[in-house]
């Protein structure tokens, strides 16, 4: 108990000498005051949350088809109208059942039929029920046909990206074209599938309502899931409402996007960088003359010394990120009703990917003693790492159908298996924030899930474990072997 009370003393003193290093370059300031900012900034961001009829128009809004191409100047096949709604009680909207009718209009596609014929109006619906049922469909919940419609859609994929357009334009002709291609039933399940997705709406009932005008008449009656709110439309505001975005969206999906890609992306990404250069200076600066020769002369093994110097680093990234996600996660807390506990993962995931990059600047340290190496050593690891994990993920993305050669994708499944799981620990914190914060059956959840499902997480903690034990473990051999 003496000895362990005696390392605890020596580690927290040599914790104080790094806190005065920090202390001393003023950067600590200037990230207490930056994270006071960007927690400041987040609680001048508001929502406001939209009426029932208008909430639910918005939500068709999100529908497969509904959405244009802004950067073309393309305008959306298809158009969901809401007629003869009500709302059968008086709750808040997200707690309230809904009947309305749901009419689809189809704007014709120029360029999709054999000869650049526009597809008829009547097909696209159609069209778009087939693709989305062949490829959002869980595994599990699909019928034969719809597996044999996913091979067929992946095999269209294929020959649109080797520009075989004849066979392209048959895929889509045989789809508008065939009346056993889509049925009412899937017509009517992909209602109810896409409310449940965009809206987090239970579906009691939807009947394919077809008049003699042959419109896409749907009768809808929906009832709300204790998650309903994370995906019920709200404008947002800033500088405390000075300012309205002219779009609404669902609060969770906004929550979420600040938390996870301005937070946990951008602003992660910023703290990686400043945390990378202030504890550069860490090992040099103890490696300096006079001040190593004070350190051997205590009573504490050499590799002991630097495994508490090498912690000190991850405390200073800690009480940043802390500083930061406790604070936003709080101010979200309170302006948006939504407390999403997964986001406080972030503080995890951050420090654990910094200290892939710690371990190898203080291998660097140690061998060099130049501060700018082991800045220029961070960087260049978290590039390599940062391009292998995004290749591992794009290459994944078109595994099922075969566009990329072999080569290619076995090249980046080697480099992903060899290599620290960098972007792997991204996936793992934006899966916890969205369990949170995204409707269950939304798109970008279900991605996530699926991406999260893939992931051996012992083997993608083990294999980053094993790279910072590595550097750490080189790191302690080095300096417990040379002279100073």
């Amino acid at each position: 108990m003496h000895t362990i009370t005696q390392y605890f003393l020596k580690f927290v003193a040599i914790m104080k000498d790094s806190l005065q290093e920090t202390l001393d370059s003023k950067v600590l300031y200037a990230m207490v005051a930056l994270s006071g900012l960007v927690i400041l900034g987040a609680a001048s961001i508001g929502f406001e949350p939209k009426s029932p009829e208008k909430g639910i128009e918005s939500i068709l809004r999100r529908l497969p088809g509904a959405q244009g191409n802004p950067l073309v100047a393309q305008e959306p096949p298809l158009r969901y109208e809401l007629q003869d709604f009500k709302q059968t009680n008086e709750n808040k909207p997200w707690e309230s059942d809904f009947h309305f009718t749901i009419v689809v209009h189809e704007k014709p596609i120029e360029g999709g039929g054999p000869g650049d014929n526009p597809i008829a109006g009547k097909g696209i619906f159609r069209f778009m029920v087939y693709v989305v049922s062949a490829t959002q469909t869980d595994e599990d919940e699909m019928t034969d046909q719809e597996r044999e419609a996913r091979e067929r859609f992946h095999q269209f994929q294929r020959d649109a990206m080797h520009r075989q357009m004849d066979k392209v334009n048959k895929f889509v002709q045989d789809v508008v074209t065939n009346p056993n291609a889509v049925t009412a039933v899937q017509m009517e399940r992909f209602i109810a599938n896409q409310l449940a997705a965009q809206g987090t709406l239970v579906t009691k009932s939807v009947k394919f309502a077809p008049t003699a005008q042959d419109e896409l008449r749907f009768e809808v009656q929906t009832q709300p899931r204790a998650e309903t709110f994370r995906t019920w439309p709200h404008k947002m505001t800033v500088g405390f409402g000075a300012y309205t975005w002219d779009q609404e969206g669902p609060i969770g999906n906004e929550v979420f996007f600040i938390e996870n890609f301005i937070i946990g992306g951008f602003g992660a990404g910023i703290a990686m960088l400043v945390a990378s250069v202030v504890t550069s200076f860490y090992i040099p600066n103890m490696l300096r003359k006079g001040t190593v020769d004070l350190l051997l002369a205590k009573p504490i093994p050499r590799w002991l010394l630097l495994v508490f110097k090498y912690i000190g680093g991850l405390l200073f990234m800690l009480l940043n990120t802390v500083v930061v996600v406790v604070g936003i996660w709080l101010v979200f807390g309170l302006r948006s009703g939504l407390w999403g506990p997964g986001f406080l993962m972030t503080i995890a995931v951050l420090t654990f990917q910094f200290a892939i990059f710690y371990a190898v600047s203080t291998f660097t340290g140690v061998t060099t003693r130049s501060p700018i190496v082991c800045i220029l050593a961070a960087c260049f690891a978290w590039a390599v790492l940062f391009v292998v994990g995004w290749g591992y993920r794009a290459t994944d993305g078109v595994r099922d159908i075969d566009l990329l050669p072999k080569w290619v994708v076995t090249s980046v499944d080697t480099a992903h298996f060899m290599l620290p799981r960098y972007k792997d620990l991204d996936v793992l914190g934006d899966t916890f924030t969205a369990q949170s914060l995204l409707g269950p059956d939304s798109p970008e959840r279900k991605a996530l899930d699926k991406s999260y499902a893939k992931l051996g997480w012992l083997q993608t903690v083990g294999v980053t474990l094993a790279y910072i034990a590595l550097f750490l473990g080189a790191s302690c051999w080095w300096f417990a072997s040379k002279d100073y």
